[in-house]
């Protein structure tokens, strides 16, 4: 099985991890937003990104399993404020 991974790291001895793409994670991030305003329009109040337990999102806020150098990157509160930064997009999105 191959998944998506911030920089290639396994997490999981049977998953053959890939780096993801700048662009790979923007399609992503997109994806994510599209999905939450399908939910606001389905008529949910909210949803929530789950963003623990080393699933994708949990991966790129750890160091140990993000090693980029770009945007999508780095170490303490430039770390953050990315995270942050991506996820304007779904406060855009929806009402």
């Amino acid at each position: 099985m191959q998944g998506a991974s911030p920089s290639g790291f396994a997490m999981r001895a049977d998953v053959a991890p890939f780096s993801m793409s700048p662009k790979q994670i923007d399609v992503m991030v997109s994806d994510f937003v599209v999905a939450a305003a399908r939910a606001a329009e389905a008529g949910f109040d909210g949803v929530e990104i789950h963003g623990a337990h080393f699933y994708l999102i949990s991966q790129f806020l750890s160091p140990l399993t993000n090693q980029r150098d770009d945007r999508y990157g780095g170490d303490g509160v430039a770390h953050i404020l990315n995270q942050f930064r991506a996820l304007q997009p779904f406060h855009l999105g929806c009402p």
